[in-house]
């Protein structure tokens, strides 16, 4: 994993009123990275040796399993972000495939942030905040090599993060986040997510939907960028990841549940979707006592 070397294209004025740096900010604007890489096996990354400083992480793409020094385990993926309270010793899992991360860090009390409302370490979905959120993150990996001249243009983007992380309780989404043109789908999408253990396939869904086979695969593609047995199996690795991480079910049963049929078929889902095998993601599980 390396820091981008690309600056892009510069940042829009308009983005927020006079984004470049004004004054000399005591506290210092948060030093932001992007780091790009692509992985072969699942490696420990140290994003940061300070236990003094409060720290943002934020995965575009990729994929990891977060892990405290209490055992504490989440699942990140594309998406996935979480502010980290100073003090606590966190390592990150990074799973197969392309990355690319945001990493921040800055002394609690900054003046320009208010991050007193952070009082503990919970990861939350970006792609579940506001579009501008969204549109400002995206800015951050633009302009990687410039940010430290736009501080007012940082101030907006975390003031905005912490104030919307509590619109998303869920910390990882593996499908993409619906909005505006999925009506055609919507319910079907709903039944889908609410029950991927059953056996769906493409004439059970457009018998749902109301269309038939071939058109509700077209539109199912226009809409998801993806095909429906792909989105289907999504949503049982979204399943069999949260039983994985949170009891000690085996991997047949688990499978079964999640709709998989197979250990086999999960397992090949789970390195296509998460960059891990199931086992990998297990054997980081701290048991019960």
């Amino acid at each position: 994993m390396t820091k981008s070397t690309s600056a892009g294209e510069p940042l829009a004025l308009s983005a927020i009123a006079e984004p470049r740096r004004t004054a000399t900010d005591p506290f210092g604007v948060p030093n932001t990275n992007v780091l790009r890489g692509e992985l072969t096996t699942p490696t420990f990354y140290t994003f940061s040796n300070s236990q003094a400083t409060r720290k943002f992480l934020y995965c575009r793409t990729g994929s990891a399993l977060f892990l405290n020094s209490n055992g504490k385990l989440l699942f990140l993926s594309g998406g996935s972000a979480t502010f980290i309270q100073p003090n606590e010793t966190w390592d990150l899992l990074l799973g197969r495939g392309e990355h690319s991360w945001i990493f921040s860090e800055w002394m609690p009390g900054h003046s320009a942030l208010p991050d007193a409302t952070l009082d503990q370490s919970v990861a939350f979905l970006v792609s579940n905040c506001s579009r501008v959120v969204r549109d400002l993150t995206e800015r951050i990996f633009v302009v990687a090599d410039e940010i430290d001249d736009w501080p007012n243009f940082t101030y907006a983007w975390f003031n905005m993060l912490i104030h919307e992380q509590h619109k998303s309780a869920a910390s990882y989404s593996l499908t993409p986040i619906f909005r505006d043109g999925a009506d055609p789908i919507s319910d079907l999408i709903e039944s889908i997510k609410a029950d991927p253990q059953d056996q769906w396939n493409l004439t059970q869904a457009a018998k749902l939907a109301g269309y038939s086979p071939f058109h509700l695969s077209r539109v199912f593609r226009s809409i998801a960028n993806m095909g429906f047995p792909e989105f289907v199996d999504r949503c049982r690795t979204e399943v069999a990841v949260t039983k994985l991480l949170r009891n000690q079910e085996t991997m047949g049963v688990i499978s079964s549940q999640s709709g998989f049929g197979t250990p086999q078929a999960m397992r090949n889902a789970f390195r296509e979707y998460t960059g891990f095998l199931p086992s990998e993601m297990r054997s980081n599980v701290t048991e019960p006592e």
